[in-house]
């Protein structure tokens, strides 16, 4: 016979439901390993028949080590935005990458079995799956690395930017690094350097432009320059150090990072959004 008590305890323990509780308690035989054993199977369960469910809800969670010179970005999904504006949920999100700073993880296949005292990540999430009855899951996770990484959290935790700094570490530094990091929340570029546009990207986006031009009715000699001033708009736009800085468009992002840290590069920088 299943006590209150006992499953008061076990809820104490493991955040689950009374109901839930009582059923491992039950299905263990009263044994509290095994019912919490169960609770974790059952969360997994819940995982599973819920697969095909939309994880468009969730939040955006940063992390830089103690040297401020690796940090990782984790977007938690899940189905509604009432789970996740929970308490649990953010100390989830928490979690994860705080267990990602200390064991320097690289992938999102490592950090779902880092241990957690004596759960793995991924026994974490289907425990927390068990309590609120929703899918969850890591939607993505990106590592950066520099001489300074700066984290920047906008939108109430719903859109996250890291930005790895090489070549500087000073305080002042840290001021540069979060202006560029709101012009990435707020602009979207794609890339740091036009160099690092993909080929087959530049070319798809002059044929796009080229075909755009002649429907537009232009020809001869004009349909290039046309095509051209298109694609000048577009690196303007995708392109992080081409972008006119938001906060004094007389200059560009590139201008802005040179004036203000002379010789400091961006080394990659990466931008979350729940969606």
């Amino acid at each position: 016979m299943v006590t209150a008590q006992e499953v008061k305890k076990l809820r104490d323990k493991t955040s689950a439901g009374m109901m839930d509780c009582k059923e491992a308690l039950e299905k263990a035989g009263g044994d509290f390993d095994k019912a919490i054993e169960f609770l974790r199977k059952k969360g997994g369960a819940i995982a599973a028949s819920r697969a095909n469910k939309i994880t468009g809800e969730g939040g955006v969670f940063l992390k830089t080590d103690t040297n401020g010179k690796w940090g990782c970005i984790v977007s938690l999904g899940c189905e509604t935005d009432f789970v996740a504006n929970t308490s649990g949920f953010k100390e989830l999100g928490e979690c994860i990458v705080t267990a990602a700073s200390l064991n320097d993880v690289c992938s999102c296949e490592v950090l779902y079995s880092i241990l957690v005292g004596s759960l793995s990540i991924r026994e974490k999430i289907d425990e927390y799956v068990c309590l609120v009855k929703e899918k969850i899951v890591i939607n993505r996770f990106e590592v950066v690395t520099g001489d300074m990484v700066i984290p920047y959290v906008h939108q109430g935790g719903r859109l996250g930017v890291l930005v790895g700094l090489g070549n500087e570490n000073s305080i002042k530094a840290s001021e540069i690094g979060k202006e560029i990091a709101m012009q990435i929340a707020a602009m979207n570029p794609i890339v740091v350097m036009r160099s690092d546009l993909d080929p087959m990207t530049i070319k798809k986006e002059e044929e796009i432009f080229l075909q755009a031009t002649i429907n537009e009715g232009h020809s001869g000699e004009r349909v290039a320059k046309v095509v051209q001033g298109k694609m000048n708009k577009f690196y303007k736009e995708s392109v992080l150090m081409e972008q006119d800085f938001i906060k004094d468009n007389s200059m560009s992002v590139g201008q802005y990072l040179n004036k203000s840290l002379p010789g400091a590069v961006i080394t990659r920088f990466v931008r979350v959004v729940v969606s």
